[in-house]
């Protein structure tokens, strides 16, 4: 055989491994990319929190509410997105939570087929009210939001030592009240989110 010969051969030869190496690699390409988009289409988006580092709970529903800071966990392959009052806050998983407000959370799977979206409140802030002292000597109580009180239990300490109490909602809670009865007062409140005044709030009307 003449040495062209043997060198076109040789030329072929390679040719023909190199087209193979080519047809083995898409088709391990192939291969594994149907894997991947396999695995990443049966990957589901659930959201989680967490209070205190306590366990992860899944948030299955809408429209629930946190007396406390918490924080947000999503499926670890997905991608997620953290809104505060309509405005984005951020997009990293594993986020604390430490601001009152109403959160939409977004999550998608890696492949964008699956998503999930929960919205929330957290509401840690007790009720505020304001205790006014009059020129008269009484007092009045003015409530900053009464459509967020729950309870309004309003105690009376008399100079015999006995004590009245009123549940102010039951009596129909107003923006203000006035406290004319001489005596020492205690005021508890909590709001529909379980939130409760941390200390007492006393008044003396004289």
């Amino acid at each position: 055989m003449k040495k062209k010969d043997l060198k076109q051969k040789r030329i072929m030869i390679i040719a023909i491994l190199i087209i193979l190496i080519l047809i083995i690699s898409f088709i391990v390409f192939k291969i594994v990319s149907q894997k991947k988009n396999d695995i990443e289409s049966n990957i589901i988006p659930v959201i989680y929190f967490s209070k205190d580092g306590n366990l992860n709970i899944p948030i299955n529903e809408d429209d629930k509410f946190f007396s406390n800071n918490i924080k947000i966990v999503w499926t670890e392959e997905c991608e997620g997105l953290i809104k505060k009052d309509g405005k984005e806050v951020s997009k990293n998983n594993n986020t604390e939570l430490l601001q009152d407000g109403n959160y939409e959370i977004l999550v998608k799977s890696p492949d964008n087929k699956n998503k999930i979206t929960r919205n929330f409140i957290i509401d840690t802030t007790p009720p505020q009210v304001e205790i006014k002292r009059n020129s008269s000597g009484s007092c009045t109580i003015i409530f900053e939001d009464i459509n967020d009180i729950e309870s309004a239990m309003l105690t009376k300490y008399n100079s015999n030592q006995s004590k009245e109490e009123r549940n102010l909602v039951e009596e129909g809670l107003k923006k203000e009240i006035e406290i004319k009865e001489s005596g020492k007062y205690i005021l508890r409140l909590t709001d529909k989110h379980k939130n409760s005044t941390n200390d007492n709030l006393k008044f003396t009307v004289k």
